[in-house]
């Protein structure tokens, strides 16, 4: 097959796959973060103590008090920045496994651009080497974003993983 390169010249050979992307979604992982091995001062003193939490009633006189012992607390401006370091190595790791994909985080969302492949080792390699980093992925709630010509070499990149994603197409 004979195809034309960016730059306008003829390029002859396979047609290549167009790259996709998966978005992962992981169980919530602010309650989970209690492995990360170091961190600053500041966290220290931040996290030292449970978390009080005062839940009352329409009674003026009763009230329920929960304590919080583990995790970062959702809504701490601290806890995205502490997860995001707690969570380096692994994307460190991700990296060096599958070195071709692309890998934005935000928060415990993730995204992978590259091939199904690439993507399906990605998503693999995170189910597989998440949970000690207190990331836990639920493919069944993830979506791999890819052309319709494309589809059926994706679904068949993930089904070699034993992965169950959705899928559902970009524009183009």
């Amino acid at each position: 097959m004979v195809r034309q390169a960016e730059d306008g010249a003829e390029i002859e050979g396979p047609e290549m796959e167009s790259p996709g992307c998966s978005l992962v979604d992981a169980s919530n992982g602010f309650n989970e973060m209690n492995k990360w091995p170091s961190g600053a001062r500041f966290a220290f003193d931040s996290y030292r103590h449970n978390l009080t939490l005062v839940v009352r009633t329409g009674d003026a006189e009763a009230a329920y008090w929960l304590e919080g012992q583990e995790g970062l607390s959702q809504g701490d401006p601290l806890a995205m920045l502490l997860y995001g370091i707690a969570l380096m190595p692994l994307a460190e790791r991700m990296q060096d496994a599958v070195p071709g994909a692309l890998q934005p985080w935000f928060a415990d969302d993730s995204a992978i651009a590259g091939t199904s492949e690439q993507c399906a080792e990605c998503l693999h390699f995170l189910c597989k080497e998440g949970p000690a980093y207190g990331y836990f992925p639920e493919p069944e709630k993830s979506w791999h974003i890819c052309k319709a010509a494309d589809e059926a070499e994706a679904r068949l990149a993930f089904m070699v993983h034993n992965l169950k994603v959705n899928f559902t197409r970009g524009h183009g």
